[in-house]
């Protein structure tokens, strides 16, 4: 069982709850119109995970650049959790290049951002996957021993 130390912990426990809240912040938003507040400070929040998890993936793919974000050894435990994420998700086959697939949900998450959304199943899909990576997440708190966040938890401080 790995150990995980203070700041692994915090930060997938900042994660498990940002996760979360960007699932809630896609549901309750109103089709085609830009989110406000707190919801878009939220899906912002989710395009800078989504970045943390292209940054990793570009790590391991040993690429040097895409879209203008850079490899970096920080993204790999997001990287890590959005990629099983996806095989769980069953989507492991229908993604050719993981950051380009990564990228492809930021995309989508800036669009939601700037009221552009895309079909409900692109939003179901969206929210799915954040819904997933928390769980993820949340294994990582528990595995270290601290406290299960429940799922009423969660959705109380989203």
């Amino acid at each position: 069982m790995p150990s995980f130390s203070f700041y692994e912990t915090a930060q997938s426990s900042r994660n498990a709850v940002l996760a979360t809240k960007v699932a809630k912040a896609l549901r309750t938003a109103a089709p085609g119109s830009r989110p406000s507040g707190q919801a878009e400070i939220t899906l912002r929040r989710g395009v800078d995970l989504l970045t943390n998890v292209v940054e990793g993936c570009l790590l391991v793919e040993q690429r040097t650049e895409a879209k203008g974000v850079s490899p970096s050894q920080e993204g790999l435990a997001a990287f890590t959790h959005a990629l099983t994420a996806l095989q769980q998700l069953k989507r492991l086959g229908t993604a050719r290049g993981f950051s380009d697939y990564f990228l492809q949900l930021r995309e989508q998450l800036v669009e939601e951002c700037e009221g552009r959304p895309g079909s409900p199943s692109e939003r179901e899909s969206l929210m799915e996957f954040f819904r997933t990576v928390s769980t993820l997440f949340q294994a990582d708190v528990q595995r270290a021993g601290h406290k299960p966040l429940s799922r009423s938890s969660l959705l109380l401080t989203a």
